[in-house]
């Protein structure tokens, strides 16, 4: 099977494709300021299709800092543990404060082996949030790559 890995593109590319970004973000933000309420709610609609179109459920309660990755498959919730294996901890919403996702964090799915004899028995895991490193010009790339191709 052929090798399909996204060629990374040089920093000056990269520099270059997040400024384009930022001033699409800054038309769109004047857009939507000037935008009657069905404009506004239809272009909601479109981030929520966005989102369940990738796989990913960001539920009640959850904050994504600018320029996190989720990757497909992953499911947070406010009450959601994300186990940060950069940083040797666990993240971890409360009924006073929400998860909050760091910026520039790319989250993945995994699973961790449930404890007790029964799971062990039958072999349950459950599926957990995995922050798996921070954002850099290869995740970038192939960010700007999959909305090049959407």
């Amino acid at each position: 099977m052929k090798d399909l890995a996204v060629p990374k593109l040089a920093d000056a590319d990269v520099a270059a494709y997040m400024r384009s970004v930022g001033e699409a973000a800054r038309t769109a933000a004047r857009e939507l300021a000037r935008a009657d309420t069905h404009a506004k709610n239809r272009a909601l609609e479109g981030i929520a299709t966005a989102i369940r179109n990738a796989g990913s459920a960001l539920l009640e309660g959850v904050l994504v800092g600018r320029g996190a990755v989720i990757g497909a498959g992953v499911t947070l919730t406010g009450s959601s543990r994300l186990y940060d294996l950069v940083r040797d901890r666990v993240l971890q919403g409360t009924a006073d404060a929400p998860l909050v996702v760091p910026p520039d964090a790319v989250v993945v799915p995994g699973t961790r082996t449930l404890p007790g004899l029964f799971a062990g028995e039958h072999g349950l895991s459950v599926s957990v949030a995995l922050l798996v490193k921070d954002r850099d010009s290869g995740t970038s790339a192939r960010v700007a790559l999959e909305e090049a191709l959407r």
